[in-house]
């Protein structure tokens, strides 16, 4: 029984190292990939290489990876890097993280959940539009830019709260957002770009300052109303209102 044991695990070790795939992504950065967990690692210092669309080394098999792990040191992200990585559910990323760049996690439409840490400063333009299983995502305070279409098209997504430091929203970020219900809103946003909550069917609230703000239509909301503390912008389907009592509702303060 030994013997055949032996033979049992000569036959199959081979077979597992050959599973593995590894190789370099960046200057002091390494990858490897493991087939029997469907795992993709990241390890080293500095800056991910950065390719052009879907020539990362893993290409022939990112509709195959389950598991992501960046580890600490690697500060940024190609632009595509783990675009359309349908089966991905688990991502770690770690703290000395910078930049998340454009599309890197779009259309990852079986992640559920993704913490971005302390220390993210940007988050590229669609990066994680078309995750439409995204049901929750912390957002830290180190962010200042979150670019356009940064969460289009995450159909789960229920809430959000966006941190203080980012300044702008930008155009169509939450659009298409259809289970979206509530927004909140900092002092330091100054601009509403267009469309930028368009086709979020069931947001019924946003809370911004008090000290706030010019919505213009093209935000998506029908009627601004104040409360004491926050204004509460309310989603209405009437469409008789008046466009024009919108601007009226509250101070002039924020771009649109």
């Amino acid at each position: 029984m030994k013997k055949q044991l032996t033979l049992l695990l000569l036959v199959i070790l081979p077979m597992v190292a050959q599973a593995d795939k590894k190789g370099k992504c960046g200057d002091d950065i390494r990858w490897t990939y493991v087939t029997a967990t469907r795992t993709l690692t990241l390890s080293g210092s500095g800056p991910m290489k950065q390719y052009s669309f879907h020539k990362e080394p893993w290409n022939s098999f990112r509709g195959d990876i389950q598991t992501l792990i960046i580890e600490e040191g690697i500060t940024s992200i190609s632009s595509y890097a783990f675009d359309r990585c349908g089966n991905l559910t688990s991502v770690t990323l770690p703290k000395s993280l910078k930049i998340i760049s454009s599309k890197d996690f779009s259309m990852c439409s079986s992640l559920t959940s993704i913490n971005i840490p302390n220390g993210v400063t940007s988050i590229g333009s669609g990066a994680f539009f078309g995750c439409k299983s995204l049901t929750s995502i912390t957002i830290p305070k180190s962010v200042k830019t979150i670019g356009s279409s940064a969460f289009c098209y995450c159909e789960s997504l229920v809430s959000v709260v966006i941190p203080s430091g980012v300044t702008k929203i930008e155009k169509s970020v939450f659009s298409n957002c259809k289970n979206l219900t509530s927004v909140s809103i900092p002092y330091s946003v100054t601009m509403i770009e267009e469309g930028a909550f368009a086709a979020c069917e069931k947001l019924s609230s946003v809370n911004v300052p008090n000290q706030w703000a010019t919505i213009d239509p093209k935000a998506t909301w029908d009627r601004i109303s104040k409360s004491s503390s926050n204004t509460v912008i309310t989603r209405i389907d009437d469409a008789a209102e008046s466009k024009s009592s919108i601007a009226q509702a509250v101070p002039q303060a924020v771009e649109v």
